[in-house]
């Protein structure tokens, strides 16, 4: 983390390249198998592992993953729009956390209250 080389051309940041890195991690470590989990981009990491060496993948968990490619491309209204507006304005962490928040949960589900605090309040902590 944080010492990993930076190729100079992003074709050559592939998730099949990561998957290697994690191929190498557990040879390192020693573990013949893993239960591998991933969120996003892991999770699309975590595929091109299960992919390239099955016997070494006990279970495998997923969230929030994609293929790529055209069809994971948000529908263009305007939420979507006004979202997008909102993230390239945002020039601190705390205001693309906020919203970050409005990307990936429903006003329902922020302005619900969880004790004395809205869900909003304490995912945004």
């Amino acid at each position: 983390m944080g010492r990993s080389s930076v190729p100079v051309k992003k074709t050559e940041y592939t998730t099949k390249i990561m998957a290697k890195d994690v191929i190498a991690l557990m040879d390192h470590l020693g573990w013949k198998q893993a239960h591998v989990f991933g969120h996003s981009m892991g999770a699309m990491i975590a595929c091109k592992l299960a992919a390239m060496v099955p016997e070494r993948v006990l279970s495998l968990a997923l969230l929030n993953v994609t293929g790529g490619g055209f069809q994971c491309c948000p529908k263009l209204d305007l939420q979507t729009l006004s979202i997008a507006i909102r993230f390239f304005r945002a020039k601190t962490p705390e205001k693309r956390a906020a919203v970050d928040l409005d990307t990936h949960y429903s006003q329902e589900y922020l302005e619900e209250y969880v004790g004395s605090s809205t869900r909003r309040a304490i995912l945004y902590q």
